[in-house]
């Protein structure tokens, strides 16, 4: 998936989404990271919930988070900017147009106050006894929360000591990370759109009514409908 637009394929995919991350199961695509975990959930009712507490608290949670997420970015935007070329930096002010990328400060108090809160949060949330946000066991909090602070390991260290002067969100973080993270494998964007072509042929043999299944079909050709258009809109889960 390329950084920056244009990406026709991956939107041609997802019907204009053009985010990461995207999960793909078939013909039916998913976007964002509490709709994947909603999606996973769903998969297979056997496992671990990733929303174990709910709909309503995994959605208080994932609004959180993306509070959280704000400074961070911003502290990422302040660290790198001056690195990017000029059509990266193009891209971003377009996407962030809220953002005024000249004034952004690597080193900003008001925004660290900002992660700190943050982070005490956390630690407040720990200090409860269980051994995750959540209980005993990870769920959709934990995911969320430790993607935040691998950003501030991996590219963000200003605000390392930050989440470090909290021990107990420090010795959680390590915790998070010894699960592993799976293995990586790549794969093409051609194989995504098989997909799609092969169910959407298979709903047609079964039972689907066409007109639906037209739609589909011709976002798996990459054509300008999307399959947003056929009914996968941002934030919901389409079922067949």
């Amino acid at each position: 998936m390329p950084l920056i637009a244009p990406k026709p394929d991956v939107e041609a995919l997802t019907g204009g989404y053009r985010g990461t991350p995207v999960l793909q199961r078939g013909a039916d695509v998913y976007v964002d990271n509490w709709m994947i975990a909603r999606a996973l959930d769903d998969f297979d009712p056997t496992l671990p919930r990733l929303n174990s507490q709910g709909a309503l608290q995994a959605a208080a949670g994932y609004a959180w988070s993306e509070r959280f997420f704000t400074p961070l970015l911003h502290t990422a935007f302040a660290t790198y900017k001056n690195q990017w070329d000029d059509d990266f930096r193009a891209d971003r002010q377009q996407v962030f147009p809220a953002v005024d990328f000249n004034t952004l400060a690597v080193v900003d108090p008001e925004r660290q106050s900002q992660v700190r809160a943050f982070v005490s949060t956390i630690a407040a949330q720990l200090t409860r006894g269980s051994a995750f946000l959540n209980g005993d066991h990870p769920d959709g909090w934990d995911v969320h929360v430790w993607g935040m602070c691998w950003m501030v390991h991996s590219a963000l260290p200003d605000l390392v000591p930050v989440i470090d002067a909290f021990p107990a969100v420090a010795n959680w973080y390590q915790q998070m990370t010894d699960l592993g993270v799976g293995e990586r494998a790549d794969v093409t964007i051609e194989r995504g759109v098989e997909s799609v072509e092969r169910e959407a042929n298979g709903i047609v043999a079964r039972h689907a009514p066409r007109r639906a299944v037209a739609g589909l079909a011709r976002s798996a050709g990459g054509g300008r409908n999307g399959i947003s258009r056929s009914g996968c809109l941002y934030g919901q889960i389409v079922s067949r």
